[in-house]
């Protein structure tokens, strides 16, 4: 697929430009995670570190689905995409197209959502029989 085709309803609804940002952001959440991930076996007893290891592995999952599946799920709740400049949004007005795009949205956050709780609570496990 030509990365810039344009939109595509439930599949494809941001362009290159879009995609470069995500990556950007994927590289910083993925150190937070990584610095979460140390700090819940530095802190095993910590609740509120296992909480921001999921917030983080969850937030790092949703920009890895976003990129892969060149899908933003905040365009796709609000039915806007882009393939223009960045914030050169354009709403999507077709009532089919608007639910296929809810429909991806919610594959994509009960993908990460599912990701991250199954990668927080094994990383939380192991701390728990194996601190520093």
């Amino acid at each position: 697929m030509n990365p810039d085709q344009g939109y595509k309803p439930g599949t494809c609804n941001i362009g290159e430009r879009e995609i470069s940002v995500r990556k950007k952001f994927l590289v910083f959440f993925s150190a937070v995670m990584i610095g979460f991930t140390i700090s819940c076996f530095a802190y095993c007893d910590s609740l509120l570190c296992w909480f921001a290891l999921i917030g983080s592995s969850f937030a790092m999952m949703v920009l890895y689905l976003e990129i892969k599946y060149r899908f933003c799920i905040f365009f796709g709740f609000f039915n806007l995409q882009n393939f223009k400049q960045l914030g050169n949004l354009e709403e999507v007005q077709c009532k089919e197209d608007q639910q296929q795009d809810k429909s991806r949205v919610k594959k994509i956050v009960f993908q990460a959502l599912f990701i991250s709780v199954i990668y927080s609570s094994v990383i939380h496990m192991l701390a728990m029989t194996h601190p520093f």
